[in-house]
C-alpha cells in the first residue's frame, strides 16, 4: 500500500509539474496555457456544445476579473489533485515558476474555492503515514512547518487525531 501511495504522489507531482511547465512554455511562446476543468458539467458542455450548468459560486459573480476567475479554477484544480494548505496553495498560485498570479489573485482564489482545509491536512497526514513512521509531534511539525505543508496548528491537530496519533 505504501508503494501505491508513493506512486500516486509521484504521479501528482508530475501532473502539477506538467501543468506548471505548460503555463511557463505558453508564456514563453505566447500561446495560452491549457486549462483543466474540475467541473464535469463544463467539460460535457464544451464537448457537446450544450449550455453549461454553472455550480461555482465564485464564477457566478459578474464582478470577477478574468485573472481572478482563472485563479479560482486553478486553485480548485490543485486541491482536487493534491493536498494543499491555504498558505502553500497561495504560494503555488503566485509562484513565478508555476501559475504567476498576483498574491492578491491567489489569496482571493484560495478563499473562494470548495475546500475543507481539515480534510486537506488529513489527506497529507495519511500520505505521510503511508510512506513513513512518525510520532505525533513529528507529524504535527511536518504538517505545520514552513518547510513542510504549512497547515495551521488546529488543522494539524485535527489530522493527527484522525490518523490515530
Amino acid at each position: 500500500m505504501r508503494l501505491i501511495r508513493g506512486i500516486v504522489l509521484i504521479v501528482v507531482v508530475i501532473f502539477i509539474g506538467t501543468v506548471a511547465c505548460a503555463g511557463v512554455m505558453g508564456a514563453i511562446s505566447g500561446a495560452a496555457a491549457p486549462t483543466y476543468s474540475s467541473n464535469v458539467d463544463e467539460v460535457w458542455a464544451s464537448e457537446t456544445g450544450a449550455a453549461a450548468v454553472n455550480n461555482s459560486p465564485a464564477k457566478s459573480k459578474s464582478n470577477l476579473t478574468v485573472s481572478q476567475s482563472e485563479a479560482v479554477e486553478s486553485a480548485q484544480n490543485y486541491v482536487d489533485v493534491g493536498q494543499f494548505s491555504k498558505v502553500k496553495l497561495i504560494r503555488q498560485l503566485s509562484s513565478g515558476v508555476a501559475e504567476d498570479f498576483t498574491k492578491s489573485e491567489a489569496t482571493y482564489a484560495a478563499t473562494h474555492i470548495d475546500v475543507d482545509w481539515n480534510q486537506e491536512a488529513l489527506q497529507a497526514a495519511e500520505l505521510y503515514m503511508e510512506i513513513g513512521s512518525y510520532s505525533r509531534t513529528t507529524l504535527i511539525k511536518k504538517l505545520t512547518s514552513t518547510y513542510g505543508e504549512e497547515f495551521t496548528k488546529a488543522q494539524a491537530l485535527y489530522a493527527v487525531d484522525k490518523v490515530g496519533l
